[in-house]
């Protein structure tokens, strides 16, 4: 089982466009993954596929925010 690290919102305001580009898609990779040891039933988790998803959220949120750009 990996050990996926979310970012505070507070190190998130702190990344630049192109490192937040790269934490979405790393972020959009593991729900993937995690999907699919769920469903092979590799993985309990499955509650982390729903707060990773709140996490993309975030990140898109703060991607899209004129106040950051």
């Amino acid at each position: 089982m990996s050990a996926y690290k979310m970012l505070t919102i507070e190190d998130l305001k702190k990344l630049s466009e192109k490192d937040l580009g790269a934490e979405l898609h790393k972020s959009q990779m593991e729900v993937a993954h995690r999907k699919l040891r769920v469903r092979l039933g590799e993985d309990k988790q499955s509650h982390m596929i729903t707060a990773i998803k709140k996490y993309i959220a975030r990140i898109n949120t703060l991607k899209n925010s004129p106040l950051t750009k």
